[in-house]
């Protein structure tokens, strides 16, 4: 990922320091309100992306990883407050940043993905309840 996409994701994520000043970058200082862990369904732009399975702690760190439809599988990093969740999405090539809102009952979410040039796309997301988790 090129230098500016990390200063951006660096500041998006860390904001203005709140969460991000502890040493093991766990995002103590976070509280998600919906439980959202688990797998999910992710369209972009209304076409299918793939599955993302997500974990998120008490205190609001989330990691996963997201496979295409293609294949192509990445890493996701980052943090959740309330019902928000901002991430970095990485595959060996390149990363985005990703921002989603869930609902209040954790069934769906949107949001948009940013590639490092800013052009940003619409992400929808729909929980999986087939899968074992």
């Amino acid at each position: 990922m090129a230098l500016p996409a990390l200063v951006l994701a660096a500041a998006v994520l860390c904001g203005t320091g709140t969460g991000c000043d502890d040493d093991n970058g766990s995002g103590t200082d976070y509280n998600p309100s919906v439980e959202v862990s688990g797998t999910w369904d992710v369209l972009l732009d209304g076409d299918p992306l793939g599955a993302m399975t997500i974990e998120v702690t008490d205190n609001g760190k989330l990691t996963g990883s997201l496979t295409t439809t293609e294949g192509a599988e990445a890493e996701l990093d980052g943090v959740m407050d309330d019902r928000t969740a901002e991430f970095t999405v990485v595959f060996t090539a390149e990363a985005y940043l990703a921002t989603i809102t869930f609902n209040e009952n954790a069934i769906t979410a949107s949001g948009v993905l940013v590639d490092n040039k800013g052009y940003s796309r619409v992400m929808s997301c729909t929980r999986r309840f087939d899968v074992e988790e």
